[in-house]
Parts: C-alpha cells; structure tokens; sequence
C-alpha cells in the first residue's frame, strides 16, 4: 500500500513557470529541472478539458517519491484550465487493484491508461483529481 504521495502534478500559468521552477530549485532545492514538451493530445489524455491540438512545456522538479512536475497554461487556454492541483499521485504496482477498491467505496475512478509506458488510475475524491501511478 502506498503510504506517501510519489508525485504532484500542478498547473501553472505559462507567464509563471520560470519564477515557480525558480523558486523550487534555488529556494526550496530541489535540484535542476528537467524540462519537456508538453504534446496537446497527451495533455488532452491525461486532462479531458485540455484540446488536443494545444501543446505547451512541463517541467519536473526532484526525483522519487515528492517529485513535482509543473504544466505550463499557454495564454489561450486560461479560464479553461484552472492553475492549482493538476494530480495527486500515489506510485503502486497494482494500479489496477486501487481503482478497484475506490470504485467499491463509491469513488468516480476514470478508465485506466497507459501513457508512454506509465500505467495511471484517476479517481476524484473531494473535488481534488487523484491518481494511482504505476512506471
């Protein structure tokens, strides 16, 4: 059973990526970010809302569990992507088995996928989007 969270997922207005990732490297020290493309149709995946022909950066801080990685807003989605949490995730290896239990105690889970080799479980609990994660 997963006891911590692995990795927070943010969205971030594209007009403050650089000073949050500033702050989290040389303030809180979390080491050097690592940055990526952010293709549309993946964002349009992971988060229905997010139209798959928009693509924008992300960028990850720190390694293992405590890991964030921040997705960049771009202008034209503003309004319709709200910044704040974008996931809370738990890593397991029964990605599979979590959905089934929170499906059982009465949580909306999402349909189970597969992205790029990462298996991901989404379930809203208290209007805050969760995730099992297995890499």
């Amino acid at each position: 059973m997963p006891t911590h969270l692995f990795l927070v997922v943010l969205h971030v207005d594209d007009a403050q990526i650089d000073e949050t990732v500033r702050f989290l490297s040389e303030v809180v020290g979390m080491g050097e970010p690592r940055w990526f493309d952010a293709p549309g149709a993946n964002a349009h995946r992971l988060f229905a809302q997010w139209p798959a022909d928009v693509d924008s950066r992300r960028v990850v801080l720190g390694e293992g569990a405590g890991t964030i990685e921040l997705i960049a807003v771009p202008a034209e989605l503003r309004g319709a992507i709200p910044v704040g949490p974008a996931v809370l995730s738990f890593a397991t290896p029964d990605v599979d088995g979590h959905i089934e239990r929170a499906a059982a105690a009465g949580y909306a889970v999402g349909d189970v996928i597969d992205v790029n080799g990462t298996r991901l479980g989404p379930v809203q609990v208290g209007g805050l989007p969760w995730q099992f994660t297995r890499f």
